[in-house]
């Protein structure tokens, strides 16, 4: 019973503080994205990593999963390109807390290849294109000229950013 409680809660929380949190925290500073980039990227990808301790708070305090890292840790003031076999629907959830788990500033410097109809999801889609995820359409023709854009757009912030790949199937 709980089970099914704590899964509603969870997805409400996330849909809810997602969806406001894109109006009233992200939208104001838009203006910056055209006038003041350096600003804006500093500010959008630490609104969006600070949201992101919010879900990887919840699935250990209401579901009592439990993280361990192990192996090399990935240092948030390095570029790094970590490259997942996406065997489950929630392995992006389980990269935020091992993320959190190494350093929670490395929330603020992830970006996630994401599939593109997820931009258009109210709130979480918006704050995932504020926060420059990569949407890609599955056609490797069309995404890696988008590839190429987001490390060109990503090199030219100054910032060092850890970029997951996690939708590598091309048919």
């Amino acid at each position: 019973m709980f089970g099914r409680i704590n899964g509603v809660l969870f997805v409400l929380l996330l849909f809810l503080t997602s969806f406001l949190g894109s109006i009233f925290m992200l939208f104001p500073l838009l203006p910056f994205a055209y006038y003041g980039t350096k600003f804006w990227r500093t500010c959008a990808d630490r609104l969006v990593g600070y949201w992101l301790t919010l879900p990887a708070s919840l699935v250990e305090h209401l579901f009592g999963t439990v993280f361990h890292v192990t192996g090399d840790l990935i240092l948030r003031d390095q570029p790094a390109l970590i490259i997942m076999n996406h065997r489950t629907r929630l392995d992006w959830l389980f990269l935020w807390n091992a993320l959190y788990k190494m350093d929670p500033l490395l929330l603020t410097t992830e970006k996630i290849s994401l599939k593109a109809p997820l931009k258009s999801i109210p709130g979480a889609g918006w704050a995932m294109g504020c926060g420059s995820y990569i949407f890609l359409e599955r056609s490797f023709d069309y995404d890696k000229a988008t590839m190429a854009a987001c490390v060109k757009y990503y090199k030219q912030s100054g910032n060092n950013y850890q970029v997951c790949l996690l939708f590598l199937c091309y048919h």
